[in-house]
Parts: C-alpha cells; structure tokens; sequence
C-alpha cells in the first residue's frame, strides 16, 4: 500500500485512486445543499477517502477515524448512512445508519 500518493498533480491528504477506504455520506432529505455537483450538473451525495498516511491500519481503526472527522464537519447530524467501501476492490465493507 502507498503512504505517499504518486498520481495527484499536488501534495494532498487524500486520493480517490491511493486511499484504501472510500465512504459515500447518504444525505438526508432537505440537504441538497451539502452534495457536490458532477460534471453534468446533477447534484450527488457527498464522497471522502481515508487519509492514505493510513492505509497501513486496519479497517476499523481508519473508519473509526473518518467517522470522528466527520462529526466535526457540516454534515454531522445530517446523514442517513454511511457506507464504507474497499477502494480498490469495490467490495462495500461496513455500514452505519444515524439513530
């Protein structure tokens, strides 16, 4: 596994092709506002990857992470799910629902 990133054209933390884990942050309704627009305008939800300085960790740890990031973030308190998938493979690892 990579710890630095070789593809992206500056130094960043993450990267959608180095990163280990990807999550997809399903937001609720009414929050159109926090998805991002593709290139054809349609709005889609919200994608991070782990910091790939954490690609040697075990899975838990770096989910455990990227949760915690995400509860000090605009989108706390505003998903339905979140689902982590293996970026390499595509194979969906874990999955959270909001209480």
């Amino acid at each position: 596994m990579k710890i630095h990133c070789t593809c992206a054209p500056k130094r960043t933390a993450t990267c959608n092709k180095c990163s280990r884990i990807r999550m997809a942050i399903m937001l609720k309704n009414g929050n159109n506002h926090l998805k991002t627009s593709g290139p054809n305008g349609r709005l889609n939800n919200p994608v991070w990857y782990n910091y790939y300085s954490k690609n040697r960790k075990p899975d838990n740890i770096i989910i455990a992470g990227m949760v915690q990031r995400l509860s000090t973030s605009d989108y706390a308190g505003k998903f339905n799910v979140l689902l982590f998938f293996d970026n390499l493979t595509g194979t969906q690892i874990q999955k959270i629902t909001s209480c």
